[in-house]
């Protein structure tokens, strides 16, 4: 059984509105026959039977196992898309730095360059953001994100959104203070 063919009955299972009706699932020379017999053996479904205008009906639902297991599937499909965006995020940040670099490369023997920068730098007096001495300081953002990836797939998207709210929030920080000064 491929789990991608599991995953998807569940779904389906989940969404019927009380349960499915076992019969239409007994041929097991059919896909549907073949799923609904793995998922009961293995625990994933689970039957009752219902009086329905006088005959007992036998139906099927997720099991508590099966609500587990598509739930882990859904966070897990999150944590991939979370992935995606953040090696996008990543993308757009490494052609910032590459336009940054040329940048200071083609300003580098510049006199007017270097006097501004001096300029700007004597007009900031300190460092708005306070360290924490309670926590490690990254390299670099490169390492900051190496370090978020690193978590299990259902802390990963917490994590990356968390480094990268702090880095939005250093940004503005220091923005409002280099426009104060």
């Amino acid at each position: 059984m491929k789990l991608k063919n599991i995953i998807n009955f569940l779904e389906m299972v989940q969404h019927s509105y009380e349960g499915i009706w076992t019969a239409d699932y007994q041929n097991m020379k059919t896909t549907n026959g073949k799923l609904f017999d793995y998922c009961l053996k293995a625990g994933l479904i689970e039957t009752y039977t219902e009086d329905v205008q006088g005959y007992a009906e036998e139906y099927a639902d997720l099991s508590s196992l099966g609500s587990e297991l598509l739930a882990m599937h859904t966070k897990a499909e999150q944590a991939e898309e979370s992935k995606r965006e953040a090696n996008t995020t990543f993308g757009v940040v490494k052609s910032l730095e590459q336009a940054i670099d040329m940048m200071k490369r083609d300003r580098k023997n510049s006199d007017k360059c270097l006097r501004e920068t001096q300029e700007e730098l004597a007009r900031v007096r300190r460092n708005p953001l306070l360290k924490n001495g309670m926590f490690a300081t990254p390299e670099s953002f490169r390492s900051l994100q190496d370090y978020t990836l690193s978590f299990s797939d259902s802390e990963r998207s917490a994590a990356i959104t968390c480094a990268e709210m702090a880095i939005n929030l250093c940004h503005k920080t220091i923005q409002n203070h280099l426009e104060a000064n």
